[in-house]
């Protein structure tokens, strides 16, 4: 489960060679605004501090052991969905994962081995239990660390052949039921 580069090599060279490096001050801030922009976090704005250093965190999430998944829960019409959407668009290959959406197990694991970005698992309601909340309980309960992974078996030509899924990678959660203590934690 290695990250594939989304920068050419001759970009990194040129970027390397040239010896031009960002500003890391500009793009935190560059990256807080976008952020303002859209959500109000009333009398909280240090909401928007911990955001922005966790979406250029995803930017570099391979170099951690550990990587802190982001839980938003709250009542309805709060701006979960908002939020969580923001920051897949300013994080490391956002994607939303469509899990209210009924999508399956076998898609879930393949679509993070592919992508290895960041995934929002919108509308995570615990209180739901059919086996894509299952699946997606388990995931957020094992993935914070690097070494995580799921085993799955799949039938090929008549045998069973057991998979093991990385799934380590930056995560978005939103729900207004809470989510169970061991992901909590």
């Amino acid at each position: 489960g290695t990250i594939a580069p989304t920068i050419s090599r001759k970009a990194i060279k040129d970027f390397l060679t040239n010896g031009k490096l960002l500003d890391p001050r500009k793009v935190y801030f560059e990256v807080k605004s976008k952020i303002l922009d859209f959500m109000d976090f009333g009398d909280k704005p240090e909401i928007a501090d911990v955001e922005a250093c966790w979406v250029l965190a995803t930017h570099i999430y391979p170099l951690f052991h550990w990587f802190p998944h982001l839980l938003f829960n709250a009542p309805s019409e709060s701006g979960k969905s908002k939020n969580a959407t923001i920051l897949s668009y300013l994080a490391f290959r956002g994607f939303d994962l469509g899990a209210s959406a009924g999508v399956t197990p076998a898609q879930i694991f393949r679509t993070i081995e592919a992508n290895r970005g960041t995934f929002v698992f919108d509308d995570f309601e615990q209180e739901i239990q059919n086996e894509t909340r299952v699946l997606v309980s388990q995931i957020l309960n094992a993935s914070a660390t690097k070494d995580a992974y799921v085993i799955r078996t799949e039938q090929i030509n008549k045998k069973w052949r057991a998979w093991k899924f990385p799934i380590f990678c930056p995560k978005v959660c939103c729900n207004i039921s809470g989510i169970n203590p061991t992901s909590l934690s």
